[in-house]
């Protein structure tokens, strides 16, 4: 809350923005596509991984909530590594200098872009860190903001069904 409420805004304030930006839907809005160059010089796209699973991580070095579940996206990682069939793709604010730099001492299996601001705005993020998971067809099957320890379990359970 204290990372996305807009100036002075009250916690009810800023449940009901979220209320009425994102009323009760049955079906999540989808992701616009974007391309992307990967941290290790990789190009793609989103609707390049059309027929996979993929699970976004959008995510800042320095976000008190993204360090806390960084443990739990690698315990993610681990559970999905050899399966062609689910992409992990972190969408970072940071600078590549900055996420080099992080990523030596908290190595990461994920696909990771760096500088994604445009990529975060057009996708119209609005707190750190925000969870996506895209079914194979390109439909949105979940977005949450917000990071935690256990993060994985809910993440881990949504990929499974999707696959």
């Amino acid at each position: 809350y204290a990372a996305c409420k807009q100036s002075g805004e009250s916690s009810d304030a800023f449940i009901q923005r979220l209320r009425t930006r994102f009323p009760a839907m049955k079906t999540l809005p989808p992701l616009k596509d974007f391309s992307f160059t990967s941290l290790d010089g990789k190009s793609g796209t989103l609707s390049g991984y059309r027929g996979k699973v993929v699970m976004i991580d959008f995510w800042f070095v320095g976000c008190v909530g993204c360090m806390m579940e960084r443990e739990s996206l690698d315990t993610l990682a681990t559970r999905f590594a050899g399966d062609t069939n689910v992409v992990l793709l972190s969408i970072a604010l940071s600078d590549e200098r900055e996420l080099k730099e992080y990523l030596a001492s908290h190595p990461s299996k994920f696909i990771t872009v760096p500088s994604a601001s445009t990529i975060c705005d057009n996708e119209e993020i609005e707190g750190f860190p925000t969870h996506v998971i895209i079914g194979r067809d390109g439909a949105t099957l979940l977005r949450n903001i917000g990071g935690g320890s256990e993060v994985h379990i809910e993440l881990e359970k949504k990929i499974r069904e999707a696959l």
